[in-house]
């Protein structure tokens, strides 16, 4: 199964798009910056502060980086 990490994931299009990832069997983490939660058990969310610049690194686990 593949992982895929999207920022943009509360709003209109980042539902959409995690509806049609799960569609096609993927994983999906989210990028947020607000700190939020679902009630979906099969989404992981991954904090990203912009103000301090820092980003939770282990979104990036399970992800398929390679240049395939």
């Amino acid at each position: 199964m593949k992982t895929v990490l999207i920022t943009g994931d509360s709003g209109m299009l980042g539902k959409y798009i995690t509806k049609m990832l799960y569609k096609q069997d993927y994983r999906v983490h989210w990028w947020s910056r607000k700190g939020i939660s679902v009630s979906d058990k099969k989404i992981k969310i991954f904090h990203w502060d912009v103000i301090c610049q820092q980003i939770d690194i282990n979104a990036f686990e399970d992800l398929n980086l390679s240049s395939q």
